[in-house]
């Protein structure tokens, strides 16, 4: 899970699958520091390429940096969908679409995280978890 810290508060931006590419995309786009941190749910191996790595592979190989570019922009369609998802439906409904596709999230993630990650009261995420089981 990618999260942002606001005034010392986390709000979740994301979750990931196994083998999924994660990225803080401000600090992909831009020559800023990254604003995200990531807090792995289950054990994980991850591999951290720094920044100033992944630019000299961009620069060095074409292929790369097109790769850089498809996996910016697949990072970006998902932020993206999570983003319409938030529009449309009911929290019972996005709990139940998140749970489908990571079975088990509810049970890992709290209700407080949750509430965050879809900008809605801890009391609505209660209400709703408690309908879904």
């Amino acid at each position: 899970m990618s999260y942002e810290l606001v005034k010392g508060e986390e709000y979740p931006i994301s979750f990931f699958q196994a083998n999924e590419f994660m990225t803080d995309l401000h600090s992909m786009s831009t020559p800023s520091a990254a604003r995200s941190g990531l807090v792995c749910l289950k054990n994980a191996v991850l591999i951290s390429i720094p920044i100033y790595t992944w630019k000299q592979l961009c620069d060095e190989d074409r292929h790369f940096d097109e790769l850089a570019k498809a996996l910016k922009n697949k990072q970006f369609s998902k932020l993206y969908r999570r983003i319409t998802r938030l529009i449309k439906g009911n929290t019972e409904d996005r709990l139940q679409q998140l749970n489908t596709i990571f079975p088990g999230i509810l049970n890992v993630i709290s209700q407080h995280l949750l509430a965050n990650y879809f900008g809605v009261t801890d009391q609505a995420i209660s209400k709703a978890t408690s309908r879904l089981k």
